[in-house]
């Protein structure tokens, strides 16, 4: 019975998530208001808190769960006194989905490492958000994506940590392969980095694997991947090397306008911060502060957007949340080659946050967590299969 419940409650979150991320996408792409994304949100709010208290015994170690729920704390006193109205529900959500996302990582991780079919089930979980969000680009084809906003293609790769768990070589190559592609279409070069990271870690940990690889299975997935980009190229407006030649441009010329932009704005946040009063240094301007006080838009750096909207010991939380991740992985011994997930998972979240805003958007947040706790169970289970204490 729990077990089927549980089941049941995955796959709407599954359901709702999807959903989420390609409304997301839409968004971004200017073929949607999102006016349903606010509902669906509160919907996988409730069904995340009802799989953890459902589920007592998934925890997390003692100093991260602590971690998780100080940072949750120390944004409450700014989302108090936020003045965007309805739309600190977002904030609320987003905050929330720090502690969630880890611990249903975790039970899903758990759930899917004891199926008979683990492939199957975490196609189930992850390809449906990344195959809608994907055809979506494909109906799109008649659009100009250059001159659209090119922060979709984050919809879709907040997923690519889970990517590296599929067992068989043509969905783990086949979906990075495809990914990539995107990304490149896309010319966002903090997209392209981050994937490029991953893949590098996870290449240098399985250099046996991947010289066992078989040769039908490698060509499968190349072959798989090729059909789908000239299935994309038939209806994108650009061509394939219009995009290359612009990521191409994008990565040598790193004093190109945006950047300088960026530069801007981390200048003017810093200096806004600077001079604010001791009590908004500390506990922050407000749910999203930085696009209603300075730009309109978010601050691009998670940490510089949480020490804004949050205060400082928010974003102390927040960076101990990804060392005590570090730190838990060294702890436990796990030796590289066996398993890269953690290093994954924190090489393409730092990367991401780095550049971009992820905690201003509650499925963002959700996805990475999900992937930290994912990753938490996974080095867990492997220390049992190797016969060491969790």
């Amino acid at each position: 019975m729990k077990r089927s419940t549980n089941t049941i409650a995955l796959a709407a979150i599954t359901v709702i998530l999807s959903l989420i991320t390609i409304d997301r996408m839409l968004a971004k792409l200017d073929m949607s208001q999102g006016k349903n994304t606010l509902t669906r949100l509160c919907l996988l709010t409730f069904l995340l808190l009802f799989v953890v208290l459902y589920n007592k015994r998934t925890t997390v170690s003692n100093g991260l769960r602590k971690t998780s729920i100080c940072f949750l704390l120390f944004t409450i006193p700014s989302m108090l006194f936020s003045t965007t109205g309805i739309n600190v529900l977002y904030g609320w959500i987003a905050v929330l989905f720090v502690p969630l996302g880890i611990l249903v990582g975790k039970h899903t991780c758990k759930i899917c490492c004891a199926s008979s079919k683990p492939d199957r089930m975490l196609g189930l979980i992850i390809l449906p958000a990344i195959i809608g969000s994907l055809w979506i680009l494909l109906m799109s084809g008649t659009l100009d994506l250059f001159n659209l906003g090119r922060d979709y293609i984050f919809s879709v790769v907040v997923f690519v940590p889970l990517l590296f768990y599929f067992k068989s070589p043509v969905l783990k190559y086949g979906t990075l392969i495809l990914v990539l592609y995107v990304v490149v279409l896309s010319t966002k070069r903090t997209a392209l980095i981050a994937i490029s990271s991953a893949t590098v870690v996870y290449l240098l940990a399985n250099i046996q694997e991947i010289k066992r690889v078989n040769i039908k299975s490698a060509f499968s997935a190349v072959f798989f991947s090729i059909c789908i980009v000239f299935a994309v190229q038939s209806l994108y407006s650009g061509t394939v090397k219009d995009a290359f030649d612009v990521t191409v441009e994008r990565m040598s010329n790193l004093e190109d306008k945006s950047n300088e932009a960026r530069e801007d704005i981390y200048t003017q946040v810093y200096s806004k911060i600077e001079a604010s009063p001791v009590s908004s240094i500390a506990f922050g301007h407000g749910y999203n502060g930085v696009t209603k006080d300075l730009f309109g838009h978010p601050a691009h750096n998670d940490y510089l957007e949480i020490i804004y909207d949050y205060g400082v010991f928010a974003v102390f939380f927040y960076v101990l949340i990804l060392l005590g991740l570090l730190n838990l992985y060294l702890r436990q011994g796990v030796r590289f080659s066996k398993n890269p997930h953690v290093a994954i998972v924190l090489v393409t979240f730092v990367i991401l946050n780095s550049a971009n805003c992820i905690i201003t958007n509650a499925s963002y947040v959700y996805v990475c967590m999900f992937c930290i706790g994912w990753a938490l169970e996974y080095t867990n289970l492997n220390n049992k299969e190797n016969g060491r204490l969790s």
